[in-house]
């Protein structure tokens, strides 16, 4: 029991700086992928216009991208390859990329 204590005393230690450095690392990969996302949908859609489309988050090499319509949602999967290409050319292990209906404030 004694051996018990003394690991969840060592977990309750480092637990504090393990939370903050992956918070710290996701935070920044969150803002490096969502500007990417920003430069490439403006450079990629008519008149550089984002409305209707919003960088949701990422997992495991996957970027998911919310927009607002069917419509909006059609238009962005038939440039899907070409926009997870340019995504590739400054972020490799990017892989995926999810288009989904959804609110877009």
């Amino acid at each position: 029991m004694d051996n018990k204590k003394r690991n969840i005393s060592v977990v309750r230690e480092i637990l504090p700086d393990v939370l903050k450095d992956i918070t710290r690392s996701n935070t920044h990969e969150q803002i490096e992928l969502e500007t990417l996302w920003s430069e490439i949908a403006g450079g990629a859609s008519a008149g550089g216009d984002v409305a209707g489309v919003k960088f949701s988050g990422h997992k495991e090499g996957t970027i998911f991208i919310v927009v607002d319509s069917s419509a909006r949602l059609y238009h962005w999967k038939l440039r899907r390859t070409a926009v997870l290409k340019r995504f590739q050319e400054r972020r490799p292990d990017v892989k995926n990329i999810v288009f989904k209906i959804g609110t877009v404030l």
